[in-house]
């Protein structure tokens, strides 16, 4: 299911009628940029992550995106070795904001 809000499409991932994960994108030219993937904890660890990924891939292809782009919190190791098991690479960019650091990653389908 998904509804479009402002430049974003989000994604509710539902399991018997609850939601239990959620993702934001946003095709930018040819790329697709992963705004937001949670998930909800005690759901953690059951396959869902790796649905929506291969989910995301899938609606890349069907745009036309050969790239698709992310940004995630640089302390969140847990995270970032989620996405490089799912073939995501840190570019060497970061993203400094007020609070927190992002580290940018990426992966060309």
């Amino acid at each position: 299911m998904w509804k479009r809000h402002g430049k974003n499409n989000i994604y509710l991932i539902k399991s018997h009628n609850t939601v239990v994960a959620t993702f934001q994108i946003k095709k930018i030219e040819g790329e697709l940029h992963l705004e937001k993937l949670a998930i909800i904890p005690k759901y953690q660890g059951k396959g869902i992550g790796t649905y929506c990924i291969d989910a995301i891939e899938k609606i890349a292809k069907e745009l036309n995106c050969n790239h698709i782009s992310l940004e995630v919190f640089d302390k969140s190791e847990h995270a970032i070795k989620f996405y490089e098991k799912n073939n995501y690479i840190i570019c060497d960019e970061k993203i400094h904001t007020l609070k927190y650091v992002e580290v940018k990653m990426e992966k060309y389908l």
